[in-house]
């Protein structure tokens, strides 16, 4: 879940395909996931606009640290001012993402970034992650 605004929340999910991956979690633990969050988007939509943003799938990494992997993981974007900077991971739901973001925040202010985002994404976190946020 990430905040955009006073007014609005963005909250992300997996796509249901996650589940047939063996390394991924279990059918129990996506429906658990998901019943939470349209829990949760329910619970604030009085309060606030809810926007979905779909994730795409995280390869499996073994890093020395044992932090999962944030590939596809969109919520993680970078904002600076009205500048968003959007992550790419040469996957099929980076279109998706995208004109998502665009939708919210035009098209002007959406840029994407792929340059090394799988190698950072393998670390765990992505561009929010490793910057401090500029308003």
């Amino acid at each position: 879940i990430r905040f955009l605004d006073e007014n609005k929340l963005l909250v992300a999910a997996y796509p249901r395909k996650y589940i047939l991956d063996s390394k991924a979690i279990s059918e129990d633990e996506f429906i658990e996931s998901r019943d939470f969050m349209d829990n949760l988007a329910e619970q604030f939509s009085d309060k606030f606009e809810i926007l979905r943003i779909t994730n795409g799938i995280p390869k499996s990494c073994d890093n020395n640290e044992n932090v999962g992997s944030a590939e596809g993981n969109y919520i993680n974007f970078l904002r600076l001012g009205e500048t968003i900077l959007l992550p790419q991971y040469g996957i099929k739901e980076d279109l998706d993402a995208y004109n998502t973001f665009i939708k919210i925040f035009g098209a002007e202010n959406v840029i994407k970034v792929a340059f090394d985002i799988n190698k950072l994404a393998m670390l765990g976190g992505v561009l929010n992650c490793i910057s401090w946020v500029s308003y």
